[in-house]
């Protein structure tokens, strides 16, 4: 277990952010709330691994490659749920290793809303945001698409010239455009489990 707190938010968005992982009940591999204290602005919460940058260090591109397989089910799982994650990168991944396989988390809920809710983050524009919630655009399944697109991008450029790379940049030309109705993530997932046998 660990202990989270949310000392810089509001009530309303603490109550709001619990909700979501009680929506989810451990889909995408979102950690369980085990226990919560309203006053201090706390959840206990299931441990959910190491950190996805740290494991990335010390995998092969074979394991990338399938790892980002992973994170694109679990982001799925998600929307399936009708909630979107909207702040995906590395740092809101884990992984832990049950039974010696590993398995992804999505976690950090903080910025989550349901499916056609209207974000406007204004000048504050994060590169692995996608660019209608800049501009009062609603939130989607395909604005998490294009997250997921911007971390295969990190993951792809630290690789070596191999078909396992080229994969990678397909996916990127996937996710990373302007027109949401064009990031299916289904089809990702699709084309990248396509590759999987070749990957290296």
């Amino acid at each position: 277990m660990v202990l989270k707190r949310h000392k810089k938010v509001t009530y309303e968005k603490f109550i709001e952010e619990h909700s979501f992982h009680v929506a989810l009940d451990g889909a995408g591999g979102a950690p369980r709330v085990r226990a919560v204290c309203v006053e201090e602005r706390a959840m206990i919460m299931d441990y959910t691994g190491m950190s996805y940058d740290q494991y990335l260090r010390r995998c092969s591109p074979r394991e990338q490659f399938h790892s980002l397989l992973k994170v694109a089910e679990a982001l799925s799982a998600l929307h399936l749920k009708n909630v979107i994650h909207n702040d995906l990168k590395e740092n809101n991944i884990t992984i832990t290793f049950p039974e010696g396989k590993p398995v992804l988390h999505i976690i950090d809920y903080g910025l989550a809303t349901k499916s056609g809710v209207t974000v406007n983050h204004g000048q504050h524009r994060k590169g692995w945001m996608a660019p209608e919630l800049y501009t009062g655009g609603f939130t989607s399944p395909a604005s998490d698409t294009y997250s997921f697109g911007k971390l295969v991008y990190g993951v792809a450029r630290r690789l070596p010239e191999t078909p396992t790379k080229n994969c990678l940049n397909e996916v990127v030309a996937m996710t990373i455009i302007g027109v949401p109705l064009r990031r299916p993530l289904a089809e990702v997932i699709s084309h990248m489990y396509a590759f999987l046998p070749q990957a290296n």
